[in-house]
């Protein structure tokens, strides 16, 4: 860990304050400070469990290196014909802010458990000075200020972001989100020869039919240095780096990190306003990896860079050349 770095909040699920009953967890999952529920309302299927015996049976059909316990979310619920009539968040309520006009750095590891049919497509984060109250049974949350589709179910993957808060944020929810509900089939590989109950025609009857592995959250607080780089324009509906120019400044700040070993890179991606919402926000995400892919293959260690792609750019003056947006941006953390 970066020794100028703040560790706010660390929840690693192998040490909880948990009440536990018939291998269910009866009551929220307390760690340092925080405090891990459903969202409002809490329904008595037990959307989050931890550590009993169905939840890691099915994780050991992956490559999970959480042990027996980890955050074990069902983010959504399914009628025989496949009709979403619940998504569940998990909500993690801090009981001390994180601070505004700072940055900090968020991370946590996660994985679509291997023994179920389907997955989310996407997954997200959302931080909040307010605790959210869905409309209703049923009801999604909107605008996630970390979005991400599941690359791996196999192993747990990494998520990383850095943020930086104007209001004092108290609650954190993980989840599905209503830009992107849609599940994905995957193939269900058997821990044994035998006939799992997840192939059986009954078990898709009523199901939750999603199963989604978190573990080891990690919140920080890291420092902006005082060194600032310009920022890298794309042609339109472009995510390559084309120009010699930029292609020479991702090298002055290949220079800059090798010469910082203990500073973070903050790539943030944008996309002009033509497009729809979840193209935008992909295109940006595209052009942000695109630049850590050249800093990574120019020696930087990958787990020091962070990349977020946050969709269109804002515009308010109606008169700024949409090339404006079409950009990425960089900030050094240490």
């Amino acid at each position: 860990m970066n020794a100028q770095s703040d560790t706010v909040y660390y929840f690693d699920f192998e040490a909880l304050d948990v009440e536990v009953k018939n291998n269910q967890v009866i009551s929220s999952i307390k760690n340092n400070h925080g405090l891990f529920q459903d969202a409002v309302p809490r329904y008595p299927n037990l959307t989050v469990a931890f550590g009993n015996r169905h939840s890691y049976r099915n994780a050991e059909f992956g490559n999970y290196p959480v042990g027996r316990q980890f955050l074990y979310h069902s983010p959504s619920w399914f009628t025989p014909d496949e009709k979403g009539i619940s998504f569940n968040h998990v909500e993690l309520t801090l009981d001390s802010a994180l601070e505004v006009d700072s940055y900090y750095r968020i991370s946590f590891l996660i994985a679509n458990m291997k023994s179920h049919k389907w997955k989310p497509a996407h997954y997200g984060v959302k931080f909040s000075q307010d605790k959210i109250l869905k409309e209703g049974q049923g009801a999604l949350m909107s605008e996630p200020d970390v979005y991400f589709d599941f690359t791996n179910d196999d192993e747990l993957v990494e998520i990383q972001a850095v943020m930086f808060f104007e209001k004092p944020i108290s609650y954190i929810y993980f989840g599905m989100f209503e830009e992107d509900s849609m599940r994905v089939p995957k193939k269900y590989t058997p821990g044994t020869d035998k006939i799992s109950y997840t192939d059986t025609a009954a078990y898709y009857q009523v199901v939750k039919t999603t199963r989604v592995v978190i573990d080891n959250l990690l919140i920080e607080r890291l420092d902006k240095t005082k060194d600032t780089f310009r920022d890298i324009y794309f042609k339109h509906d472009d995510d390559k780096v084309s120009m010699q120019k930029d292609v020479d400044q991702i090298e002055i700040i290949s220079q800059k990190m090798k010469a910082t070993p203990e500073s973070y890179l903050l790539i943030q991606g944008y996309a002009d306003p033509s497009g729809a919402f979840l193209y935008n926000l992909d295109l940006s995400a595209r052009r942000a990896a695109h630049v850590k892919e050249i800093l990574i293959a120019q020696g930087i260690a990958e787990q020091r860079i962070v990349t977020i792609g946050k969709g269109i750019f804002p515009m308010e003056a109606k008169n700024i050349d949409p090339e404006y947006a079409r950009k990425v941006s960089f900030l050094l953390l240490q």
